[in-house]
């Protein structure tokens, strides 16, 4: 962990206790709030019309009703998922970007709930043995990618930890707010 103050920053202004946040994985099927790693994720190109495909650690969004293969049923071969930044990657690449420190400015915003398309997750518990997620994560939620449900391979090593019942509800408002909020335009009920 590379970024100390900036973690520090993000637990200082969190709403809800993190300690509370997460739950083990074990026994838990692939579905809403599983972090999980080596996730096939698209990204969008940054200078050209194309997405890229790499690995890396996401949230699950789509519910477990919806993608379990023992349901006989159409459209349950793909889950949505949100990947997750790196805290020390978010500094770095702000810091890149805008020198020194620029991350103090937007991160306590984003762990305060303050930036709608933007969630800080916190570090997650021993157990999970990520080692990554030590200073926690952004999830930008204008990312959301597809993943085929045959590329998680081995949910036993690739899930890190779930969302307790307390982060779940936190993500579910998180989301809502960003996809359902009214909009800001005025709109015709009829012509």
């Amino acid at each position: 962990m590379l970024y100390h103050q900036a973690k520090e920053l993000c637990i200082k202004n969190r709403r809800i206790d993190s300690g509370r946040f997460y739950q083990p994985a074990s026994g838990l099927p692939l579905g809403a709030g599983l972090l999980i790693r080596d996730c096939v994720l698209s990204l969008p190109h940054q200078s050209e019309r194309r997405f890229e495909t790499g690995l890396g650690v996401a949230i699950v969004l789509t519910h477990e009703c919806d993608i379990d293969q023992k349901n006989e049923r159409h459209f349950n071969d793909l889950l949505l998922v949100c990947p997750i930044m790196f805290l020390d990657d978010f500094c770095e690449e702000m810091e890149n970007e805008s020198g020194a420190g620029a991350w103090g400015g937007i991160l306590p915003a984003i762990a305060n709930d303050d930036v709608y398309r933007a969630l800080y997750l916190p570090p997650v518990p021993d157990y999970a043995q990520c080692p990554e997620l030590e200073g926690g994560g952004i999830v930008y939620l204008n990312h959301i990618s597809p993943c085929r449900i045959q590329w998680v391979e081995n949910l036993q090593q690739q899930a890190i930890c779930s969302l307790s019942a307390i982060g779940l509800r936190a993500f579910d408002a998180k989301l809502q707010n960003h996809l359902f909020r009214e909009k800001a335009a005025s709109l015709w009920f009829a012509r």
